[in-house]
């Protein structure tokens, strides 16, 4: 319903948010629903703390996955924003 709400508003994305720092992402298999149910481009966030969680929702249909919490508590930025590339682009 949600994204078929969006479709009608006329957005171009829909966001499935779990909220900021969540302790569980979004569902895989809420992705990969309205991925399958939906022409608007997909975004993924909240509680994705890991590259695995990561892919298995680009995996699942994800357009784009936000990874907030995941860069904040993180020293070194740039190496991990790289691993998280890299088990994304393997799906």
């Amino acid at each position: 319903a949600y994204s078929t709400a969006a479709e009608l508003l006329g957005m171009r994305w829909v966001y499935l948010e779990a909220g900021s720092g969540a302790e569980e992402p979004v569902p895989v298999e809420a992705v990969k629903m309205v991925s399958e149910n939906t022409k608007l481009g997909v975004i993924v966030g909240g509680g994705i703390r890991s590259p695995e969680l990561a892919a298995e929702r680009a995996k699942a249909g994800a357009d784009i996955i936000v990874i907030g919490t995941y860069v904040e508590r993180e020293e070194n930025i740039k190496e991990k924003v790289g691993i998280m590339k890299k088990a994304i682009s393997r799906t």
